[in-house]
């Protein structure tokens, strides 16, 4: 189970480094896999963010697009 701290990249990077002061290298290790992994989710669920702060999109042939609609088919949202 995550503590806290693990709870964001940040977080998990901030642990990192005071694992490497107590010489624990696997204890870094899990945390900066956690770190990566977060990292990701934490990008992809800020590019959701940016699309959904929008209400829809026109193409150029004029039709409108709602974000709801294009993220839902992208599988970001439900």
């Amino acid at each position: 189970m995550a503590t806290q701290g693990e709870n964001t990249s940040d977080g998990c990077m901030r642990l990192a480094f005071q694992a490497i002061l107590r010489g624990d290298t696997a204890e870094r290790d899990r945390l900066c896999e956690r770190a990566r992994v977060l990292i990701a989710a934490e990008g992809q669920a800020e590019a959701v963010e940016r699309v959904l702060a929008v209400d829809f999109y026109v193409t150029r042939a004029g039709v409108v697009v709602p974000t709801t609609r294009m993220a839902a088919a992208a599988g970001a949202i439900q």
